[in-house]
């Protein structure tokens, strides 16, 4: 496949999805709180501080929702495709995982967390332990659920059994809940 296909079908997609209306899975608490920023409703959509610096930037500076969506896209599709096609998933494992995404058009901040995600997957195989939670790190200021992501490194390094992984990753899911009540003490709004 030639690089100017794979181009073109990076940009179809990012369109797609970044110019979409009143479309997704939480398109009206995502506008909602685009649209008050500066000024918010107690007790309304709230979002971690990556997100909420970025929604600041996009709805101070650039003045446009759609803007922040392209943006968003381009960020997901570009890392997430990236990486499947660079660890040997070929064009057909892109076209797949697209299928698999986009039930999950305007799932804003856990789309884009798991596109910084992404971005730490070669520091797992490379054994660069640092940059690895960096990157999570960053991630979960988008989307506090990147830091369910931590396990994966040690599974890596470890050589852990996928019946194990299965089960820690099950009691992660649960943990998930308590995890986003206390979430609220760490990645607090802007």
């Amino acid at each position: 496949i030639s690089k100017r296909v794979v181009i073109f079908f990076l940009c179809y997609l990012v369109l797609v999805d970044g110019l979409r209306l009143n479309t997704g899975t939480d398109w009206l608490p995502y506008w909602g709180h685009f649209n008050s920023i500066d000024d918010p409703v107690p007790g309304s959509f709230e979002a971690e501080i990556g997100y909420n610096i970025l929604v600041s930037f996009f709805a101070n500076l650039a003045h446009g929702y759609t803007l922040l969506l392209l943006t968003i896209a381009f960020v997901v599709y570009f890392f997430v495709f990236y990486q499947a096609y660079r660890f040997g998933g070929g064009l057909i494992s892109v076209f797949l995982l697209y299928a698999t995404l986009t039930p999950y058009l305007g799932a804003n901040r856990q789309m884009l967390a798991l596109g910084v995600l992404t971005v730490s997957l070669p520091f797992v195989f490379k054994r660069q332990f640092v940059l690895f939670t960096a990157a999570v790190f960053v991630a979960s200021l988008v989307h506090v659920s990147a830091l369910l992501f931590i396990p994966v490194y040690f599974k890596e390094a470890l050589k852990i059994p996928c019946s194990i992984s299965l089960i820690i990753f099950t009691i992660s899911v649960f943990e998930y809940e308590s995890l986003m009540d206390s979430s609220n003490l760490l990645f607090s709004k802007i």
